[in-house]
């Protein structure tokens, strides 16, 4: 695929989000799902600041073409076009299908709902279940009665080797002080990339532990 074929393709993608020109049954899914999409990103900003709306729709529809197109392009999806409609059709189609990827995806868990124990907290799902890092900085400056001097000791190694290891971004995302979304958009980052460098560093960090004597980290 040249690079001509990738940017009209990306000029569909666009114009099936954007413009007016595109009508059916799918398109109004589409449009619907948007919706929802911004509910789950923008939450309460979507819900009572009305005047910010139709910002925060545009904003929706950027990220949902940014993303499918992502896959797209390295999924090889477009591979798959078979020449027997119009490729704005195909892609309108496409969109209809993967968009429901993005609502699995970003859809909140609610507040009433437990965690799993096993939850993982940069999974996008539990920004509701948070740990703010001022509880974890506390761990710096425990006094004595709060636990042995050995248990003080490895919280204060813990979170100083957490916060040696990954970046603020990373710290605000596991704490739960920053959404995924809220970081990539800040950032212009990928979803996927962002996530995968992520675990990566993720499962880094378990190899520092062993390095300092925390064997039980596997």
């Amino acid at each position: 695929m040249d690079k001509n074929e990738i940017k009209r393709d990306y000029q569909i993608f666009n114009a099936v989000m954007f413009s007016t020109k595109f009508s059916g049954a799918k398109i109004q899914s589409i449009k619907s799902k948007i919706q929802t999409l911004c509910g789950y990103l923008y939450g309460h900003s979507f819900e009572t600041e009305h005047r910010f709306v139709a910002g925060l729709i545009n904003l929706t529809k950027e990220f949902a073409v940014n993303e499918l197109f992502y896959h797209y392009m390295t999924k090889g999806h477009y591979k798959k076009f078979d020449d027997e409609h119009s490729l704005s059709t195909w892609i309108v189609q496409y969109i209809y299908l993967n968009i429901n990827n993005l609502l699995r995806r970003y859809r909140p868990r609610p507040l009433n709902e437990d965690a799993d124990t096993r939850y993982d907290v940069c999974d996008v799902r539990n920004k509701n279940f948070t740990v703010s890092t001022a509880d974890c900085e506390d761990w710096l400056f425990l006094p004595s009665e709060q636990g042995t001097p050995e248990e003080i000791l490895m919280a204060k190694q813990l979170i100083g080797l957490m916060y040696e290891h990954f970046n603020r971004f990373d710290i605000s995302v596991m704490f739960g002080e920053a959404s995924i979304q809220e970081v990539i958009t800040q950032n212009n980052w990928n979803y996927d990339q962002y996530t995968q460098s992520l675990c990566r560093r993720r499962k880094g960090f378990r190899a520092v532990l062993r390095t300092h004597g925390y064997d039980q980290f596997h």
